[in-house]
């Protein structure tokens, strides 16, 4: 794929198909769209930059480029596009085929043009800091220091503005150093532009304009008036550093039954219109600091009483979140004001709670801002994303604004949209196609902000509808796509950026290997993941799992090498061989799999990969995995279980986390401090080298992502497992090597995987009804050698997604032996754990062996997605199906007579309230008898003998699982 690659260094493009399908049927047959994935200002070796303006066609507006046909005797000019004749100025009339202006080079493809004339002076950038004060003194400190460091950063002529809110909104007085003087807005509703110019005296002993817009000093407005709240950094400096050092928690009182007043959406509507009103046009970005969820007024996301939830992936599918529609809609038209305004919204949430990224999505991505998400204003996740913002190195951002973009095509190509940070200016012409993807219905786009790594997925559509062979016919079988970027240069000038690329028609009987050998597979997995991610957003009950199955078993049906019905004939050209890998990455990734991550975090990992390049996008989908051992230098391994050994140590690279996982030998060599002896430098190198390749991904890399060192067998372990192909699991047929390791899991390998698709695709072919669906898990029985105990799983209700695993021990003697029921809770203080996890599992199938018990572990809802007492009246559901012999292995092999709860912690306390509820509903189910294996019960005072601190955490932990009652006063944690 290096040629690939050499396409994206020369003009920042990669495309999946790099020879594109001669016809419309052809392209709908090859699956993958014609697209492509563009980064508008990637940086490019030797580019050339231009003192004056383009040249276009008078007919298409497209740029002369080094594909347009030139007669240098008549001084005419082709246009790639449109074919117009074109006859270049006076002061082209020196050129020749000896003589050639620098847009006409063959290597020039991509070229910047800057035109003072044009462009007018310099603009500086504007920074609108908006902070969040209803935080604990512990975060507001964090966030103090973090934006004393940024203002020593702002580039000296960048104009400066600040905001707090709580519940109310206080926009500060830069321009007056004499004391803190500040403006105040309630948080309960929305601020428009007419309420800043009254309530903030910009026509204070002046006459108001009776009528129009008034925005900036074009409109009436004087320079004084704006420099009071928008002032140079160089000039505020003190001031600003004051107004940082006096931030406060939010003054006003909290019941101990609610959430903190927090008005995010009316902070942010009042810096939206204050930069509408004076500085309309300029690049200027809202930066906002957010540790908590909007609870007042615009844009809020959950009310202000602990005892309701924030809203959960469950939630938004079964449209039971009330304040998620009003919110987004809010947000919708922020973005419309700020896309006007020419302004963008970066977003820093830090919080362990959601604060409401998924709604704030919306005026993010049209905007082009950037999103960091965190647990704390003190995790190095912020401080050095912050930093690397502002700072100037090698690796800097080159923020840029006001970018419109621009798209070109040959004839028979149309543009469906885009899909990424941008959008449309609803600029219909005749590249419009029909059928709209993202950002459509145009030709142009807006993209407030952009910075050298924003890059956007174009979709096309082929309308041509001539056979192939006609296609040889014609005079060329070129097509050409040029890309034209006007933008704000981080350096304050404005410029323009032209790529122009040429493609060539895949034509007659050779069509088939032709796209192949054109096929960019990563290109196509990352064009796919935006749009099933895009999809999962716009359509209602879009299954992204049968959609991915069936565009694979599609793709390889076209273009696999196959005896029909033969699946063992199946085999894949290089080209192809590892997208079918990629995709069932994809089907595993965080992107389509929800389940664990909250509606924040998945907007936060969607905008990110919508935003990323193509090698970014697939070390999201399949990480890099390298390995460290003394017997070979480090080397990429594949991504699989087996690759972990005793003695070596690997490193992940998942793009938002990297990994150092140590062996188990490793860890303990380490632990015994052989790093520091003498004779033993080998292995500090070794131990050295993992951190040195760590360090250079976080340093060229936008949020910086997280680093987790860990051991084999660590409970952090878990973030390099949960990415591995689980081709040993406890309940495979293939044993662990020596010191390695299995997955605790029931997904399928991707050895498996792939039995599925070869036999797919080679029945689909032969025109089999045969299902077009992958595995992802096996539900299936499960038996562990080990034990003999088989083990399976029952969803009890698919709605809340509550079930049960049941383990029936090897039956000694007669198969009708009846047994002992066990239902079991595990423990997690109601906010982790689960029936699947890996100790729990083998916990409850080596109870299940010797005490030879039929076993059910029940899988409840955690809070704080389900606070208290969804976990009690889940595990209550579960005790009654069991208790009712609704299954066939505990109607055939329970003893319903013998029925025996157990819990461990917070399991512990459901089986005390298990015991409670069957107590009051009449003695039924009956109970034999009961084991709590240290419960987890608090009261209001410290038990004697409890540390205080113990009780502080017991209290946070409580406060999580049950908001309504944070006093514990009243708490079902204790009995009696």
């Amino acid at each position: 794929m290096s040629e690939f690659f050499q396409l994206e260094e020369a003009d920042g493009i990669r495309m999946p198909w790099n020879v594109i399908p001669g016809t419309r049927e052809d392209a709908l047959s090859c699956v993958v769209p014609v697209s492509a994935i563009y980064t508008p200002l990637k940086p490019i070796d030797k580019m050339t930059v231009v003192p004056y303006s383009p040249l276009r066609c008078r007919m298409c507006r497209s740029i002369l480029n080094p594909f347009s046909s030139v007669d240098y005797n008549s001084k005419i000019w082709q246009c790639t596009f449109c074919f117009q004749r074109n006859q270049f100025p006076q002061h082209y009339s020196s050129i020749s085929e000896n003589n050639l202006p620098p847009e006409l080079f063959p290597q020039y493809t991509t070229m910047e043009y800057i035109s003072a004339a044009e462009t007018g002076p310099v603009a500086p950038p504007v920074f609108m800091f908006v902070v969040d004060t209803c935080m604990i003194e512990e975060e507001i400190d964090y966030l103090k220091s973090a934006l004393a460091q940024t203002a020593e950063l702002l580039p000296d002529n960048s104009l400066v503005g600040f905001i707090t809110f709580g519940t109310y909104v206080q926009v500060h007085e830069l321009g007056f150093g004499l004391l803190p003087k500040s403006y105040v807005f309630k948080g309960t509703k929305e601020v428009n532009k007419e309420q800043i110019l009254d309530q903030m005296c910009f026509f204070s002993g002046k006459q108001k304009p009776a009528m129009g817009v008034i925005a900036g000093t074009r409109d009436g407005l004087s320079s004084e008036s704006i420099s009071r709240f928008l002032v140079p950094a160089s000039e505020c400096e003190f001031v600003l550093n004051s107004v940082i050092e006096g931030l406060q928690k939010d003054p006003w009182h909290i019941p101990a039954d609610q959430r903190a007043s927090r008005c995010t959406g009316a902070a942010l509507s009042v810096a939206a219109s204050l930069l509408g009103v004076c500085v309309p046009g300029s690049g200027a970005r809202i930066m906002a600091f957010i540790g908590g969820p909007s609870t007042e007024g615009p844009g809020s996301i959950v009310s202000k009483s602990l005892s309701e939830p924030i809203r959960s992936h469950k939630d938004l599918d079964k449209d039971s979140a009330p304040l998620y529609d009003k919110a987004v809609k809010f947000y919708d038209q922020i973005a419309k004001q700020l896309v006007h305004q020419g302004h963008v919204l970066d977003l820093f949430a830090c919080a362990v709670d959601q604060v409401g990224v998924a709604e704030m999505k919306v005026a993010i991505e049209k905007t082009g801002g950037i999103v960091v998400l965190a647990e704390s204003f003190g995790h190095s996740v912020f401080k050095d994303s912050l930093l690397r913002i502002f700072q100037s190195a090698n690796n800097d951002l080159g923020l840029s604004f006001n970018g419109i973009l621009e798209i070109n095509c040959s004839k028979d190509v149309k543009i469906q949209g885009i899909i990424g940070p941008c959008t449309s200016l609803e600029k219909k012409s005749p590249l419009s196609a029909d059928t709209v993807i993202g950002q459509g219905n145009t030709s142009a786009w807006k993209m407030c902000g952009l910075d050298k790594k924003t890059s956007l997925c174009f979709v096309y559509d082929i309308s041509r509808k001539v056979g192939p062979d006609s296609i040889a016919q014609q005079t060329s079988n070129q097509l050409y796509f040029q890309y034209v970027t006007y933008y704000q240069h981080h350096e304050g000038q404005m410029r323009l950026r032209v790529t122009t690329i040429s493609r060539q028609w895949s034509s007659g009987s050779a069509s088939v290997q032709e796209l192949v050998d054109g096929f960019d597979q990563e290109a196509a997995a990352a064009v796919v993941a935006r749009l099933v991610s895009f999809k999962m957003e716009t359509e209602a009950d879009f299954d992204p799992i049968r959609w991915l199955d069936r565009a694979l078993i599609r793709l390889c049906t076209k273009f696999g090498d196959y005896q029909k019905e033969t699946p063992s004939s199946f085999s894949l050209s290089p080209r192809l061989s590892i997208f079918p890998q990629f995709m069932f990455n994809l089907r595993r990734s965080q992107f389509i799999q929800v389940f664990n991550n909250s509606p924040d975090e998945t907007a936060y990992f969607r905008m990110m990969l919508e935003r990323e390049n193509v090698g970014n996008t697939v070390a999201m989908i399949q990480p890099s995995l390298i390995s460290y051992s003394f017997q070979s230098e480090p080397m990429p391994v594949l991504l699989d279980v087996t690759a972990i050994a005793p003695d070596k140590i690997l490193l992940l690279d998942s793009y938002f986390t990297v990994v150092i996982f140590h062996g188990m030998t490793i860890a303990q060599w380490r632990n015994a401090g052989y790093q520091d002896q003498e004779g033993h430098e080998v292995f500090a190198k070794l131990l050295k080298d993992p951190h040195v390749e760590a360090d250079a991904i976080i340093k060229e890399r936008f949020p910086v992502p997280r680093l987790v060192v860990c051991d084999q067998h660590g409970s952090q372990a878990r973030f390099l497992l949960a990415k591995l192909n689980p081709s040993v699991t406890y309940n495979s047929d293939n044993a662990a090597a020596s010191g390695g390791d299995v997955i605790f899991t029931d997904d399928v390998s991707f050895d498996v995987f792939m039995d599925h698709l070869q036999r797919s695709a080679s029945t689909r072919a032969a025109g089999s009804t045969a299902s077009t669906n992958l595995p992802s898990r096996l539900l299936v029985w499960s038996l562990d050698n080990a034990t003999g105990v088989t083990s399976r799983d029952v969803v009890l209700d698919a709605d809340t997604g509550v079930s049960v695993r049941l383990y029936l021990p090897k039956l000694q003697g007669k198969p009708s032996t009846k047994l002992p029921v066990l239902v079991f809770f595990h423990g997690g203080a109601f906010l982790v754990g689960s029936a699947d996890d890996a100790a729990y599992h083998s916990y409850v199938n080596a109870l299940a062996a010797a005490a030879g018990v039929l076993a059910v572990s029940v899988d409840y809802r955690l809070a704080p997605e389900h606070p208290l007492p969804a976990a009690y009246d889940d595990s209550w559901a579960a005790l009654q199906w069991a208790a009712s012999a609704q299954d066939g292995w505990i109607a055939e092999h329970g003893d319903l007579s013998r029925l025996f709860l157990a819990g461990d912690s917070a399991g512990a306390n459901i089986v005390h309230d298990m015991l409670m509820r069957a107590s009051s509903n009449d003695g039924q189910p009956r109970v034999e008898g009961a084991i709590l294996l240290h419960p987890w019960f608090s009261g209001t005072t410290a038990v004697d003998g409890e540390p205080p601190a113990a009780s502080k955490v017991t209290g946070m932990l409580w406060s999580c699982a049950c908001p309504a009652a944070p006093l514990r006063s009243a708490a079902p944690t204790t009995p009696g």
